[in-house]
């Protein structure tokens, strides 16, 4: 929203507090088996107010500007529990599994006020949400021979706005002769759209995409890296493949109208 904001004005503001906490625990039970557990939150608050002298995405009653505000409140709270257990005589096999679960809430509105006197006008978009989700992984490493090390795993997430996405890797590392080691990785990975991505709307700039699906990457990666001494030289290649990206779009003519026949757009806009 920076073109709406007039260069260098004092009164627009962005202002944002955070805070988060992140307990952890170890313990080693075996020489065979590890336990882990984790305990995080965060909670984030952010203001803005900008002023802009031109009747951009202000009402068709301000040809001379107006202030744009937004306020927007966030808190997350999870926690995961992890094990690892290694098999075989030579521990040459090694499991992980884990489970995780999360809560978060967010909450976030927009305005407009006069320009001239900063008195509130309208007031849109109000949001409140509070969701749950979590996460399963697993993953599962073994070196057959001391040359030779294999590993695979997955992530199954889950969430009670967006649905739920698996998320494979694989991987293998091998001595290929003194010194040099070969590696190739496979792995695919998502993000999910914010609650502002989704369901921030404003009927004078910016309608709501509440069917936006997760942002997905996928990776191939392969790479050699030589040892001399204590000298290290890495050689490496890597492809990625996006889809579904998350990115902003002016409304066609078409698209614009039916905006405002199903009332998400004001007239004026």
């Amino acid at each position: 929203q920076e073109f709406l904001r007039d260069f260098d004005d004092a009164q627009s503001i962005d202002q944002r507090t955070y805070g988060a906490i992140d307990l952890s625990w170890n313990r080693v039970v075996s020489s065979r088996t590890s336990l882990f557990a984790r305990f995080y939150g965060d909670a984030s608050e952010e203001d803005s107010r900008i002023r802009g002298s031109t009747f951009f995405g202000c009402l068709g009653s301000q040809p001379n500007g107006c202030i744009r505000t937004s306020n927007g409140t966030a808190q997350w709270f999870g926690t995961e529990l992890q094990t690892t257990a290694k098999w075989l005589a030579d521990l040459s096999m090694s499991s992980m599994v884990g489970v995780e679960g999360r809560v978060r809430r967010a909450t976030f509105k927009n305005g407009i006020s006069d320009f001239a006197t900063g008195a509130p006008v309208d007031e849109f978009g109000a949001f409140r949400a509070m969701t749950a989700g979590g996460a399963l992984y697993a993953q599962q490493v073994w070196s057959p021979i001391a040359a030779l090390t294999l590993n695979a795993g997955g992530r199954w997430d889950f969430d009670s706005d967006l649905g739920h996405r698996v998320s494979p890797r694989a991987a293998a590392t091998a001595d290929v002769w003194h010194g040099g080691t070969v590696k190739v990785v496979y792995s695919e990975a998502f993000r999910a759209p914010t609650f502002e991505e989704k369901y921030l709307t404003n009927r004078y700039l910016v309608l709501a995409a509440p069917t936006l699906s997760p942002e997905i990457v996928r990776s191939l990666e392969a790479s050699l890296q030589q040892r001399v001494g204590r000298q290290r030289m890495l050689v490496g290649a890597f492809r990625s493949w996006w889809s579904n990206v998350v990115q902003s779009e002016a409304l066609s003519q078409a698209e614009l109208s039916a905006g405002q026949r199903a009332g998400l757009l004001d007239s004026s806009t």
